[in-house]
């Protein structure tokens, strides 16, 4: 008897939750549901097929660079300039 009621009550409590589960209507799902996963994989991929390079070397001035080797090998680099921002001054620690 004990048995019969705990049973009757654990089905009074299971039967409402499960029952619930299959009468929830969905919704299908919208045509662009993914897209913002499948545009962030196709960013990070990299061309298989790339256009052509060019074949042309970069430009330079052959003069400017020796004429930078040389400042370096003298050890008279030309400090780069600092920058502020809002008052607050960058690569100066003075």
């Amino acid at each position: 008897m004990i048995g019969t009621t705990r049973n009757l009550l654990v089905l009074a409590v299971i039967l409402p939750a499960v029952a619930g589960c299959g009468t929830q209507a969905y919704e299908p799902l919208s045509a662009d549901f993914g897209n913002a996963v499948r545009h962030n994989m196709a960013v990070q991929v990299v061309n298989p097929d790339p256009p052509a390079a060019s074949d042309a070397a970069p430009t330079g001035s052959g003069a400017r660079a020796a004429l930078a080797y040389n400042r370096y090998e003298t050890g008279k680099v030309v400090k780069p300039q600092t920058m502020s921002t809002s008052g607050l001054k960058v690569g100066d620690s003075k």
